[in-house]
This record gives structure tokens, sequence and C-alpha cells, in this order.
């Protein structure tokens, strides 16, 4: 069984080689790196670059941005005027999921609207971007801009000699593109077989969704998807139609999402409307990249409560969702447990602890620490990082009364 295990990894996804040089397409802002105006130059650890040729995203991961950087780059193919005084930008490998549209508001501001799919209707979402100049950044978020978006990098210190050219990055093709919308990113599989488009991301309430648009016509209004990985996996999903949007809707389970991450491919069976075999090109990079809020940003931590010291709630293990992990752990102060299928039986009184270094060795031989604002580590024969979820993400059934 295979989770949404979040670790360092090395990644180059989604710098195009470029064995011929598009000609610039017209957009009306100006070329650089732009930031959400809710944010500061000398701080931000992600922004939107466009060089007159692409845009994309270049940025730091994980918590705080403690990993990376990363860059996912599409080479703007052209561009044309729409309602409301935005230009929308006609991307490479869009995945047939949603619209980028751009409002130059003047001098260093500019209003991106985005446009995804959502289950009652395509979601849109507008943010107001600031452009920095390049020697406003951090020096890490300036090191990451001159590796994947060199001609923007204004002021940067020369890297290569007079006789050698600047290098471009390259990589291999992914089949996975990794969108960003506010709050959030996309992970996108765009195919041309049944599966046209496949969009896993974060829900609102902690949890993950995915969404699946086919090129096949809709024999009913519910579905059971079954994920078949290669090493013997089979995943299963219930998926409603939303005809509107013509889009096959769902909760993403760990499971599910742990089994488009890995491997080469994968068969999405749809049952009557058939199946598909789908790449998993650069699907890790994408999907650990989309579930970053849902994984890496725990719930508001409250008052820590004696004798562990640490927050009441519900804990799940870092790199599994909050409304579908293999086991939460609970504390509200009285009483403790591991919950797996139902909080029935799984909770009792906390007793008396007994410390043991940095830890507490609970009545039945596990052992908890404290790590920080909502963040413990759970041993029992082995040690696993925990942060709390949300209450609103956790199922009614393994809920403690």
């Amino acid at each position: 069984m295979r989770y949404l295990v979040v670790g360092t990894f090395g990644i180059s996804l989604g710098i195009a080689a470029h064995a011929a040089t598009p000609a610039a397409t017209a957009l009306p802002i100006a070329q650089g790196i732009w930031i959400a105006s809710t944010d500061k130059c000398g701080t931000a650890y992600s922004g939107m670059v466009y060089d007159g040729r692409r845009w994309g995203q270049v940025y730091y991961y994980g918590e705080g941005g403690s990993l990376g950087p990363v860059a996912e780059f599409e080479t703007v193919v052209g561009s044309s005027a729409v309602k409301g005084g935005f230009t929308n930008m006609k991307l490479t490998n869009a995945g047939g999921a949603g619209y980028f549209h751009v409002k130059s508001l003047g001098g260093d501001r500019m209003i991106l609207r985005t446009g995804a799919p959502g289950r009652n209707s395509i979601d849109v979402w507008d943010e107001t971007l600031v452009r920095c100049n390049f020697t406003s950044l951090s020096p890490r978020m300036q090191a990451a801009v001159r590796k994947f978006a060199p001609t923007v990098a204004v002021g940067a210190p020369a890297v290569q000699t007079a006789q050698t050219p600047p290098a471009v990055a390259t990589s291999p093709a992914a089949a996975w593109k990794v969108t960003p919308i506010k709050g959030g990113s996309l992970a996108i599989y765009g195919g041309k077989g049944l599966v046209r488009s496949l969009t896993v991301t974060c829900a609102p309430d902690g949890g993950g969704e995915i969404f699946i648009e086919t090129n096949a016509r809709a024999r009913s209004s519910r579905m059971t998807v079954v994920f078949r990985s290669d090493d013997g996996g089979q995943p299963a999903l219930a998926l409603d139609y939303f005809a509107k949007q013509d889009i096959w809707a769902g909760k993403l389970s760990s499971v599910v999402g742990g089994s488009l991450m890995y491997g080469n491919a994968i068969t999405v069976d749809m049952g009557a409307l058939g199946k598909d075999r789908i790449s998993l090109a650069g699907s890790g990079t994408a999907i650990r990249t989309a579930m970053n809020q849902c994984l890496f940003e725990p719930a508001t931590a409250t008052p820590a409560l004696a004798p562990l010291g640490i927050s009441p709630g519900y804990y799940a293990p870092e790199g599994e969702l909050c409304g579908d992990a293999n086991g939460l752990f609970y504390y509200d102060g009285r009483r403790y447990g591991m919950i797996y299928d139902s909080a029935a039986g799984g909770v009792g009184p906390i007793g008396r602890p007994r410390k043991v270094g940095k830890q507490w060795q609970l009545s039945d031989g596990s052992r908890v620490e404290p790590r920080g604002p909502g963040k413990i580590s759970w041993s029992y024969e082995e040690s696993a990082p925990y942060r709390l979820c949300p209450t609103a993400s956790i199922p009614m059934g393994k809920r403690v009364r």
C-alpha cells in the first residue's frame, strides 16, 4: 500500500529544451518575476515568471519553502483579447483544463485570472501580482531565477565566460504538469486517449480532490474508477459526473494518490467507458507540489494541554491526507488513542505518562514527543512524524465523542 509520502527528492520538471527558439509572444505585461501583492520581494519563495516566450513558476516547496528550487514553464504559443480587458495566454501542454488570463494594471501591477475545473462550475480566481526587481529578491530566490530563467535575472553576476554561451536547463518531457492557482496548485495529466485530463488538487477541507475529463460520453452519474498499477495494486474511487462541466469528480484517497505517484504508467479503468493506460512521467513531482498545502499546512494549533504538552485534536502521519489517514493519534488532555476504522474503543484515559528524555511513554507502550506547534512524533516499534489535522477533515465515524 502506498501513500503520499513526502521527502527530499531531486526535480527538474517542466524546463523545455529549446532546439528551436520560438518567436516572442506579446502580452500586456512586462517581462520579469511577479509575486502575490500580499508577499514581499525580499522574503517571497515563489514567483511567476514571464520571459517573453515562456510563462511559468519558479519556487521552493515544502514547509516554509524548505525544499527546492524547482520550476515549471510552458511556451506561450499565442494570445487573444477576452472580455474585461484581459488577454488569454495559449500555452503548450495545457491539458484541456482551465485557462490563464492576464490584465495589466499599469506599471508593475497585474491581475492573473485562473480558471480551473470544479465540482459545479469552472472555478475562477483573480490574484493581484506585483513585479519585483531581480536584485530585491532574497539570495536563494535570485539563485533559483538565475538557474531557471536567466534572461530575466537582470543585474545577476555573470556565471558564464564570454566564450561560453549560457546553458539552458533541460529535462525529459513529462506527461504531468503543475498549474498554479490562488492558494495552491493543480497537478494535471494531459492525454489523447480515453482520459483527456486528470487533475489532482487540495480540497478546502484539507483533503484531496480528483477530476477526470474523458473523450467518451458519460453513461451514468456515478461510477467506480479502478487504478491498476504494475505492482498489483488496484485502489478504487467512486466519482460523480457533473454534466455542466463534462467532468468526473470525487475525493482523492491517500492510496490512489500514492499509486499515481510511482511507476512508469498506470491503467485507469472506467468501467463501461473503457480503459486507458496513462503515463506517470513527472507525476510524483506534480502531485507532491499540488498536495503541498494539504500535507504541509497543519491546523491552527490551540494552546498545549498537560500532561503531554501538545495541542488537543487529531494527528495524521505526515504524507497522508487527514480524511483517510491509515491511523490517527487523538488527544484531549484526558484521553488518548490511535484511531483506525472507528473511534469506538480506540480511546482511553491518559493516566500518568512517564517522561523518557524528550518523549512521553504511555500505558500501551507507545511514545509521544512534542515537535513544535501542531506537530508530534508517535512511536511504537517505529517512529513517524504526525501533524495536527482540522477537525472538519476527519470523518464522522472517526471522531471522538
